[in-house]
């Protein structure tokens, strides 16, 4: 029983990973978000249990990118790094 669970993380996780569906996820949630704040100025009281996340703050690509440019340089690595911003919260950094 548990080789074949093994066998069936080890295929899951051989699969590449499917960004376009990650993004669109986070599309859903900033629209969420918006609806929920909308809601709140309209109707404060009502909607009071819309609240914001400051768990982790929002970024800045410039400053993102700055800081991914100075590991690069510390590290060595070779390759052209690409930053991309999926959401308030959300960084893909990959190497092209």
């Amino acid at each position: 029983m548990i080789e074949k669970l093994l066998q069936h993380l080890n295929n899951n996780l051989s699969k590449p990973s499917n960004w376009r569906m990650y993004q669109c996820l986070l599309r859903v949630s900033q629209i969420k978000d918006m609806i929920g704040r909308y809601l709140r100025k309209l109707h404060p009281v009502k909607f009071s249990d819309f609240r914001e996340d400051f768990k982790f703050s929002p970024l800045k690509k410039k400053d993102i990118s700055t800081r991914v440019a100075k590991l690069q340089n510390t590290l060595g690595i070779d390759g052209k790094l690409e930053c991309k911003l999926l959401s308030e919260r959300t960084i893909l950094i990959r190497k092209l």
